[in-house]
């Protein structure tokens, strides 16, 4: 039987090892894109359709920014590059937004191979490390969301943060040709320029760590003297980093022309320093459960699913503890790339920790998806630093061991024995890794094609279908979420109910055009059973409703036997002849010029 440096040395023989390390990274990819395709549609809500409308706001305007448009966040750098062209093929719909998703977990896949792979690690430690990054970031419904739901700041900032680390590593490497150093260091401008196109938010995300692992790396390199030859490639990787941002943000801020994303920089400032303690609590509860944990209290410590909370609560706290451990033995790191992952994770930690204690990050568990990403990553880079070390210590002469201060009965040597330790106890950090892995694997793996299927959204699809009903108004999380599922063919705006004006448009994440006439014949809003209380309120609502309204769905109606009627339980449907919101002049009521 042949060993794995004899299969090395054929072409067949790398051919089929190469093979075999991808496929962890296929699995993984097999399950986000099965997620995708399947069960996430029924977690689809109107919070996932931010990347494809900026997108549709692109191919409508024909403008990177559509100046009506009123944005949660300006991200040209992300998921808009394929969705534009994608919408414009498939319409705007889950089509084109399932395809968009699956390219972008392709990419980010390719980002964490990447990283891996320019830490110096091998083919197949780089296939099981994928496989454990891809599928503890689908660890929760929460995670799944961020990661495959929609491209945002915390999975596009890993992306570039995974992307730039692996090209700063192979720059330090110093084994680079001249042709491919320059190409890297091109590479490397090009990318920090794209993503600091995204503001601030990626560039503190991804950039910023980037930059300061750089700075950190020759600060406490112990070998080398500060200035000299040896600190050329961190400096012009930094160049590199630092130009290319500042001619991203120009880019930015010529692409804007006055847009602004409200969104996004409400959760750019401060909170009350009397907040700052309480936020700090919230720290790790909002971690965990981000990490899957899910207790019930009064659950038996001895049930099934009580054994997978304590396999989440154990690797949220080991990812945790690693790269502080590793800071600690910082000076036994034996490659840059793990030198420049400990630095990056410490700063990108510190950013999110500072924002979420002393800004407003703590209102969500999900602001803490960059930490958990980068935190996986150094986990694993630490894992393999513990085996390498390891089979060094025991692969090298006795005379030579560090440390071989002594030999036992056996004549084995200290340094050795360390080494079979290190070995072992980075294997099991690895196979733990894995372990917690499989969690969400299978989680992925259980749900049904179909989940969600049946629930509201689907619901207000059929109904409208039925009753073809085509142009529509209802509250946020009713709205957007239709109009991408239907695949267009009900087409709804998002209003605000209110006791003194009824309905009227919610500008956010949509344009006031959207409110004018249209050429249907019949407008339908949708609320529930509460915002209709509320509509009903008002009397504008009821003078509308007098004048225009041909049809009233009650979801509460119920036939002689006490079966509902022809609705949708908790909502009302109401059908107008006309567009109740055209009247009114919503640009000078918002004050838009």
């Amino acid at each position: 039987m042949k060993s794995l440096s004899d299969l090395r040395r054929t072409r067949a023989g790398r051919a089929a090892l190469a093979v075999i390390s991808a496929l962890p990274v296929a699995a993984a990819l097999a399950l986000v894109i099965y997620y995708i395709l399947g069960p996430g549609e029924g977690y689809f809500h109107s919070d996932c359709t931010d990347s494809i409308v900026w997108a549709n706001a692109t191919v409508e305007s024909g403008k990177i920014f559509d100046p009506d448009f009123k944005y949660a966040a300006l991200l040209p750098f992300s998921a808009s590059a394929w969705m534009v062209p994608l919408i414009r093929i498939f319409g705007y719909g889950m089509t084109a937004h399932n395809i968009a998703m699956i390219i972008f977990a392709v990419i980010f896949a390719a980002s964490v191979w990447f990283c891996f792979r320019s830490f110096g690690m091998g083919r197949g430690f780089c296939g099981i490390a994928t496989f454990a990054v891809l599928m503890l970031l689908s660890s929760s419904d929460k995670l799944r969301e961020i990661m495959w739901g929609h491209v945002i700041y915390y999975s596009i900032g890993l992306c570039v943060l995974f992307f730039t680390l692996g090209i700063a590593a192979r720059l330090l490497d110093g084994g680079t040709s001249r042709r491919r150093y320059v190409m890297l260091i091109v590479l490397m401008a090009l990318l920090s320029a794209g993503a600091a196109t995204d503001g601030m938010q990626i560039i503190a995300i991804a950039i910023l760590p980037t930059a300061a692992a750089l700075i950190a790396e020759r600060i406490f390199c112990g070998k080398d003297k500060l200035v000299s030859e040896a600190s050329v490639p961190s400096l012009s990787a930094l160049i590199a980093v630092v130009g290319g941002t500042a001619v991203g943000m120009l880019l930015l801020e010529l692409m804007k022309n006055g847009v602004s994303a409200g969104y996004a920089d409400a959760y750019s400032g401060w909170s009350s320093p009397t907040e700052w303690v309480g936020n700090a609590q919230l720290f790790f509860r909002h971690f965990m459960t981000l990490m899957g944990l899910n207790v019930v209290e009064r659950d038996s410590l001895f049930a099934v699913a009580s054994f997978g909370n304590m396999i989440r609560i154990g690797i949220s706290l080991v990812i945790l503890a690693a790269p502080l451990v590793m800071l600690v033995l910082y000076r036994r790191l034996s490659t840059v790339g793990a030198c420049l992952c400990v630095w990056a994770h410490l700063v990108l930690s510190a950013v999110i920790i500072f924002g979420f204690i002393c800004g407003k990050l703590s209102a969500a568990n999900w602001r803490l998806t960059p930490i958990a990403g980068s935190a996986v990553l150094v986990t694993l880079v630490g894992a393999y630093e513990l085996w390498l070390a390891g089979r060094r210590a025991l692969s090298a002469p006795a005379g030579n061991a560090d440390g071989a201060a002594g030999t036992d009965k056996t004549g084995e040597t200290d340094a050795a024995a360390s080494g079979r330790v290190a070995a072992r106890a980075g294997a099991l950090l690895t196979a733990f890794v894995m372990l917690a892995s499989l969690l969400p694997a299978a989680t992925i793996a259980a749900m049904p094609t179909d989940y969600g299927s049946d629930n509201n959204l689907h619901r207000i699809i059929d109904f409208c279908r039925a009753h073809e009903l085509e142009y529509g108004y209802a509250t946020f999380w009713n709205g957007p979420a239709v109009t991408v599922l239907s695949d267009s063919d009900v087409t709804v705006r998002q209003i605000n109910v209110d006791r003194v004006k009824g309905i009227y448009p919610y500008y956010y994440q949509s344009e006031l055009d959207w409110y004018a006439d249209t050429s249907h014949d019949r407008y339908f809003v949708i609320l529930t059973a509460s915002e209709a209380a509320t509509a009903a309120s008002s009397q504008t609502w009821q003078d509308l409703c007098s004048t225009y309204l041909t049809e009233c769905y009650d979801g509460s109606d119920r036939d002689d036997e006490g079966n509902p009627t022809e609705g949708i339980p908790g909502f009302r449907i109401y059908v107008f002849s006309e567009n109740i919101l055209a009247s009114t002049d919503w640009k000078e009521y918002y004050g838009v010029k």
